[in-house]
């Protein structure tokens, strides 16, 4: 116990001074979702609030991408289908100017859902990764732009066994580009 206590004393001391300095974003963004499983390139909306501090920071992101599988209602096997991305990533910033870079990892859940007319309707919740770049640019003290390329791919479970959780590198993934504006607190 004693230990854990020193631990966390620890952690706290490390991160007060960056705590000062915490910064918070919130950014909408739009483009596109393309690679991988991603059928053709499809509009994406993306929702972040990031807190960060000189160097690192935290974010909590939320995706949609409507018509993921490229259905034509009426005339094809899906008739409707969307991909829902929740994550929360570490992020890494460079620099303390008007133009900031920044390099993201993370887990979180991917949501797909897929109906078809040949076929019951199927509804996915997976543990996923991201991984990605991008940058921040500021007009002002409070306004900017953000532009970011990400990674997402889902994991699996490969033991039928609910009582055996071993998740490995699954097979759908896709990239997730985007360009928003950004509001600085």
């Amino acid at each position: 116990m004693k230990r854990f206590v020193l631990a966390a004393v620890c952690a706290v001391v490390f991160v007060l001074p960056q705590t000062a300095a915490a910064q918070t974003f919130l950014t909408v963004a739009g483009g596109v979702t393309t690679g991988g499983d991603a059928p053709t390139e499809k509009f994406t909306a993306a929702f972040n609030v990031t807190v960060m501090g000189t160097v690192f920071g935290l974010e909590g992101d939320i995706g949609y991408t409507p018509d993921f599988y490229n259905e034509q209602p009426g005339t094809a096997i899906v008739s409707s289908s969307n991909v829902v991305t929740f994550m929360g990533n570490l992020v890494v910033g460079v620099g303390h100017g008007p133009v900031r870079p920044y390099v993201i990892v993370g887990t979180g859940l991917l949501r797909s859902r897929v109906e078809g007319t040949l076929f019951n309707d199927v509804r996915a919740s997976d543990w996923g990764l991201d991984a990605g770049a991008g940058v921040i640019g500021f007009f002002g003290d409070h306004f900017g732009l953000r532009g970011d390329a990400r990674y997402f791919i889902g994991l699996q479970d490969p033991d039928p066994n609910p009582d055996n959780l071993s998740l490995t590198i699954g097979k759908f993934d896709f990239w997730r580009i985007t360009g928003g504006a950004v509001i600085k607190f």
